[in-house]
């Protein structure tokens, strides 16, 4: 008997990539986009926080270290506007998870340590129920 392992599939999302690395955003981009979400980049947080104000996605994938508004800034910033508050936030960071919990609290949905596979990046945008 042959078993496969099938991950759960998920409705497109609308997904908004921070993140001050041109490489990351691009890669991260194209990933999420050959999985048939919409994905919509910013360069920092300041323009990140614009775009999910227009936007409204169901997810933002922010970097921590970034110029003018840094990851944890804008997760504060997301969580503090009524009109996003309930958006997923998946951090990515270089830190440990155990210094990124620390410093985001319980506030963030989940976090992805540099260097993702691009199983590692679909497994966090699934919902916590799967």
């Amino acid at each position: 008997m042959i078993l496969h392992h099938t991950r759960p599939t998920l409705m497109p999302l609308r997904v908004l990539v921070v993140d001050d690395e041109p490489s990351i955003r691009t890669t991260v981009s194209m990933m999420l986009t050959l999985e048939g979400h919409q994905v919509q980049t910013a360069a920092d947080g300041d323009d990140g926080l614009r775009l999910a104000a227009q936007q409204l996605p169901d997810v933002i994938l922010t970097d921590l270290h970034m110029p003018r508004l840094d990851g944890l800034a804008l997760l504060a910033a997301v969580r503090g506007n009524p009109a996003l508050a309930h958006t997923r936030v998946i951090l990515l960071t270089g830190a440990s998870p155990a210094e990124l919990a620390v410093r985001a609290g319980p506030q963030a949905d989940a976090q992805l340590t540099k260097p993702f596979t691009r199983v590692q990046l679909l497994e966090a945008l699934l919902p916590k129920s799967c």
